[in-house]
């Protein structure tokens, strides 16, 4: 893992067994396109930037078409 993460450019070494930071190391800013890098460090932390939601309204089956009723909630987004 420590050469990956040395590879995508942060400052990481080895000692004792254990991936350490060698100084302070900023991945990302809000508002700034990711790089590559930066995007693969954050899916190496598990950090996700973005919720992808699909809303079904309706679907075809049998040669017919069907609209589903909103719900409640669903209506206001």
């Amino acid at each position: 893992m420590e050469p990956q993460l040395r590879a995508l450019g942060m400052p990481t070494a080895l000692v004792n067994g254990v991936v350490t930071v060698r100084s302070e190391f900023t991945v990302c800013r809000e508002g700034e396109p990711l790089t590559p890098e930066q995007a693969q460090l954050l899916k190496h932390f598990y950090i996700q930037m973005a919720d992808f939601h699909v809303n079904i309204t309706c679907y075809w089956h049998d040669n017919e078409f069907h609209e589903l009723e909103a719900k409640e909630d669903e209506e206001s987004a």
